[in-house]
Protein backbone atom coordinates (compact mmCIF):
# COMPACT_ATOMS: atom_id res chain seq x y z
CA UNK A 1 0.00 0.00 0.00
CA UNK A 2 1.38 3.40 -1.04
CA UNK A 3 1.72 6.02 1.86
CA UNK A 4 1.49 9.17 0.25
CA UNK A 5 2.14 11.41 3.00
CA UNK A 6 5.35 9.67 5.03
CA UNK A 7 6.91 9.81 1.58
CA UNK A 8 6.50 13.26 0.78
CA UNK A 9 10.04 15.30 1.40
CA UNK A 10 8.87 18.27 3.88
CA UNK A 11 6.58 16.54 6.13
CA UNK A 12 7.38 16.45 10.09
CA UNK A 13 8.59 13.16 11.38
CA UNK A 14 5.83 13.01 13.69
CA UNK A 15 3.12 13.50 11.13
CA UNK A 16 5.48 10.92 8.69
CA UNK A 17 5.37 7.97 11.41
CA UNK A 18 1.42 8.27 12.18
CA UNK A 19 0.94 7.78 8.62
CA UNK A 20 3.13 4.67 8.15
CA UNK A 21 1.15 3.56 11.18
CA UNK A 22 -2.25 4.18 9.89
CA UNK A 23 -1.50 2.85 6.58
CA UNK A 24 -0.41 -0.16 8.77
CA UNK A 25 -3.73 -0.26 10.23
CA UNK A 26 -5.37 0.11 6.65
CA UNK A 27 -3.59 -2.41 5.01
CA UNK A 28 -4.35 -4.73 8.59
CA UNK A 29 -7.97 -4.19 7.73
CA UNK A 30 -7.40 -5.30 4.39
CA UNK A 31 -5.51 -8.42 5.24
CA UNK A 32 -7.92 -9.55 7.67
CA UNK A 33 -10.84 -9.19 4.86
CA UNK A 34 -8.78 -11.91 3.42
CA UNK A 35 -9.62 -14.79 5.87
CA UNK A 36 -11.24 -17.41 4.47
CA UNK A 37 -15.19 -18.15 5.02
CA UNK A 38 -15.65 -20.87 7.30
CA UNK A 39 -18.93 -23.68 6.14
CA UNK A 40 -20.54 -22.01 8.44
CA UNK A 41 -20.49 -18.52 6.99
CA UNK A 42 -20.95 -19.88 4.01
CA UNK A 43 -24.10 -22.05 4.31
CA UNK A 44 -25.45 -19.09 6.45
CA UNK A 45 -23.93 -16.08 3.96
CA UNK A 46 -23.11 -14.47 6.90
CA UNK A 47 -19.86 -12.71 7.81
CA UNK A 48 -18.77 -14.18 11.62
CA UNK A 49 -15.38 -14.16 11.93
CA UNK A 50 -15.27 -11.26 13.78
CA UNK A 51 -11.90 -9.69 11.93
CA UNK A 52 -13.62 -9.62 8.65
CA UNK A 53 -16.40 -8.29 9.78
CA UNK A 54 -14.82 -5.41 11.82
CA UNK A 55 -12.88 -4.99 8.74
CA UNK A 56 -15.89 -4.30 6.64
CA UNK A 57 -17.51 -2.32 9.17
CA UNK A 58 -13.96 -0.17 9.08
CA UNK A 59 -14.09 0.37 5.26
CA UNK A 60 -18.14 0.44 4.89
CA UNK A 61 -19.12 1.82 8.08
CA UNK A 62 -20.15 5.76 7.73
CA UNK A 63 -19.49 6.32 11.27
CA UNK A 64 -16.45 4.40 10.88
CA UNK A 65 -12.87 6.37 10.93
CA UNK A 66 -11.80 4.99 7.66
CA UNK A 67 -11.71 8.08 5.94
CA UNK A 68 -10.24 10.04 8.38
CA UNK A 69 -7.33 7.62 7.59
CA UNK A 70 -7.54 7.51 4.09
CA UNK A 71 -7.21 11.44 4.28
CA UNK A 72 -4.26 11.28 6.72
CA UNK A 73 -2.16 8.99 4.34
CA UNK A 74 -3.03 10.81 1.42
CA UNK A 75 -5.41 9.05 -0.66
CA UNK A 76 -9.46 9.24 -1.16
CA UNK A 77 -11.15 6.74 0.81
CA UNK A 78 -13.82 6.74 -1.80
CA UNK A 79 -11.33 6.21 -4.51
CA UNK A 80 -9.69 3.76 -2.42
CA UNK A 81 -13.12 1.39 -2.02
CA UNK A 82 -14.02 2.00 -5.82
CA UNK A 83 -10.45 0.79 -7.25
CA UNK A 84 -10.47 -1.87 -4.05
CA UNK A 85 -14.04 -3.63 -6.14
CA UNK A 86 -12.91 -2.52 -9.43
CA UNK A 87 -10.13 -4.69 -8.45
CA UNK A 88 -12.07 -7.91 -6.55
CA UNK A 89 -14.18 -7.87 -10.16
CA UNK A 90 -11.43 -7.83 -12.62
CA UNK A 91 -9.74 -10.73 -14.37
CA UNK A 92 -6.45 -8.87 -15.17
CA UNK A 93 -2.89 -10.59 -15.05
CA UNK A 94 -0.84 -9.18 -12.73
CA UNK A 95 2.73 -7.29 -13.53
CA UNK A 96 4.74 -10.53 -12.21
CA UNK A 97 5.58 -9.19 -8.55
CA UNK A 98 4.09 -10.81 -5.92
CA UNK A 99 0.72 -8.75 -5.19
CA UNK A 100 -0.33 -8.03 -1.89
CA UNK A 101 -3.60 -9.47 -2.05
CA UNK A 102 -3.93 -12.28 -4.44
CA UNK A 103 -6.68 -13.45 -6.52
CA UNK A 104 -7.51 -15.50 -4.20
CA UNK A 105 -7.53 -12.44 -1.56
CA UNK A 106 -9.65 -10.87 -3.48
CA UNK A 107 -12.43 -13.54 -4.49
CA UNK A 108 -12.64 -13.75 -0.89
CA UNK A 109 -13.18 -10.01 -0.12
CA UNK A 110 -15.42 -9.93 -3.16
CA UNK A 111 -17.70 -12.71 -1.12
CA UNK A 112 -16.86 -11.32 2.44
CA UNK A 113 -18.51 -7.90 0.49
CA UNK A 114 -21.18 -8.85 -1.27
CA UNK A 115 -22.56 -10.52 2.05
CA UNK A 116 -21.79 -7.49 4.15
CA UNK A 117 -23.79 -5.50 1.60
CA UNK A 118 -26.93 -7.55 1.69
CA UNK A 119 -27.09 -7.90 5.35
CA UNK A 120 -26.47 -4.09 5.60
CA UNK A 121 -30.02 -3.28 3.18
CA UNK A 122 -31.55 -6.38 5.52
CA UNK A 123 -31.11 -4.26 8.24
CA UNK A 124 -31.95 -1.22 7.13
CA UNK A 125 -34.90 -2.32 5.12
CA UNK A 126 -36.01 -3.83 9.00
CA UNK A 127 -35.12 -0.31 10.44
CA UNK A 128 -37.91 1.48 8.13
CA UNK A 129 -40.32 -1.24 8.23
CA UNK A 130 -39.83 -1.01 12.30
CA UNK A 131 -40.36 2.76 11.95
CA UNK A 132 -43.49 2.62 9.86
CA UNK A 133 -45.19 0.56 12.27
CA UNK A 134 -44.84 2.05 15.74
Amino acid sequence: MVDFTSTQVGIEPQAQRSARLVAAVIAQALKDLTIPLTITEKKQRLNIITDAYESLKFFYSPESPFKRYAYMVGIDPKSFLYNLELRMHSRGVGSGKKPFLTHRDLRIIRVRVSMFKVYMATQKAKEKENARSK
